[in-house]
């Protein structure tokens, strides 16, 4: 169907949209599909950190019985270390507790003096070089760290850099969006330069002019964002039946729509700029 056969959107007050034709059914497609490229992405980070942010970032460190004598001074230099809460040794008590809860209520009497001192200290920051520091101090004073601890605060903080680098990539990714836009809202009015000039000579204001074009970008952002949106209710229902918590979908159709509108509206305004100015007198 050409541009002269597509029907156009009446608007209240007068206006109509341009007509909706082939290429702005195609930019609403690809700008949804970046979308929502961009969206499962962020909604796969978010997932994966959201089950790491659930355990408890804390650090453990095993001193032998016969080292307790070096207790005191390992709890001073971890209060040392930037980024760690205040390190604490975990009491006999607690130890048989956990024991109990381990053995199933077995008689654990005498199993803890068995176990190395611990200290626990909660971890307050991901910076660059706290498992280094955590690991000069251990060595320091014959202590063990707890590897798998050490390896989730690595992986977190990886995952926090893929979030940082996923938002400049869709920051990039919008600016490409809006561009599609930007390139089918300029043949539009391309093909429509004789209309818009007959306008001006009947006396049309320039917002007159330039208002229905900068609500067709609107729309082919929004379009592009609901269905972006839709589309990620399969990929959360997958995360689920996979035992996972993916961020609540209430929180992905906000921003999902808001982003389109905005690059939709920002495309718009591009074109707009580059193709309707008033000839130079």
């Amino acid at each position: 169907m050409t541009d002269r056969e597509s029907p156009r959107i009446r608007l209240p007050g007068g206006w109509s949209l341009p007509p909706f034709g082939q290429a702005q059914w195609l930019a609403l497609l690809v700008v949804a599909i970046a979308m929502w490229a961009v969206a499962a992405l962020w909604t796969g980070v978010q997932t994966v950190l959201l089950w790491a942010g659930s355990l408890r970032p804390v650090v453990h460190l095993y001193l032998p019985r016969d080292e307790a004598a070096r207790l005191a001074p390992l709890l001073a230099a971890l209060r040392r270390v930037d980024g760690l809460g205040e390190p604490r040794r975990i009491e006999a008590r607690e130890t048989r507790a956990w024991l109990a809860r381990w053995l199933g209520g077995a008689p654990v009497e005498g199993l803890h003096r068995m176990l190395p001192l611990t200290v626990r200290a909660a971890v307050r920051s991901q910076r660059p070089f706290l498992i280094d520091d955590l690991r000069d101090v251990a060595a320091r004073f014959h202590a063990r760290l707890n590897d798998e601890e050490l390896t989730l605060l690595t992986a977190r903080r990886k995952l926090l850099l893929a979030r940082r680098i996923l938002i400049g990539v869709a920051l990039l990714m919008m600016c490409g969006m809006a561009l599609i836009v930007t390139n089918t809202l300029r043949l539009s009015l391309l093909a429509r330069e004789n209309e818009i000039a007959l306008m001006r000579l009947l006396g049309a204001e320039e917002w007159f002019v330039r208002l229905p074009y900068l609500l067709e970008g609107g729309l082919i952002g929004g379009g592009a964002g609901l269905l972006a949106a839709l589309l990620q209710w399969p990929l959360l229902a997958a995360l689920r039946r996979l035992g996972m918590t993916p961020p609540p979908y209430a929180t992905l159709v906000g921003p999902i729509l808001l982003g389109g509108i905005a690059v939709g509206l920002a495309g718009a305004t591009i074109a707009i700029r580059t193709r309707t100015r008033r000839p130079s007198r």
